[in-house]
């Protein structure tokens, strides 16, 4: 429950390995919308996300929740589906404050040194809450 999956061991036949202890898990995902995390609480102090991609398919269809009950977002953004621009502008557009802005596939140079990114950052802001 803790991680969101479950774990089945199955049997595999096709293994012939004997002299160790093989064994095959089936891993099951749940699946839950922005408005299943979000709705049963009156407000939601930090949500981070990184849902490879699709964030460009969540986030729009859950923004008017996410304005009235998330204080701050965390997000990893990814250029499959969209684009790390869609998703600041759509924040931007409904009033969050953006504080973190990296790019995917990008170098940054802080005063502690430069790193890379593979993965897009936004860290938001909600200023309605």
């Amino acid at each position: 429950l803790l991680l969101n999956e479950t774990a089945m061991t199955l049997p595999m036949p096709q293994a012939e390995v004997t002299d160790l202890n093989v064994q095959s898990y089936l891993l099951m995902k749940s699946a839950f919308t922005i408005s299943d995390l979000v709705s049963p609480h009156k407000k939601v102090d930090f949500l981070e996300m990184d849902i490879q991609g699709g964030e460009y398919d969540a986030l729009p269809s859950f923004i008017d929740i996410l304005n009235k009950k998330v204080a701050w977002i965390h997000l990893g953004t990814h250029e499959i589906g969209g684009t790390h621009k869609d998703i600041r502008n759509l924040f931007l557009e409904n009033g969050w404050k953006i504080h973190i802005d990296w790019f995917p596939n990008s170098k940054y140079i802080t005063p502690k040194g430069q790193f890379l990114t593979s993965d897009g950052v936004l860290a938001m802001q909600n200023l309605n809450l």
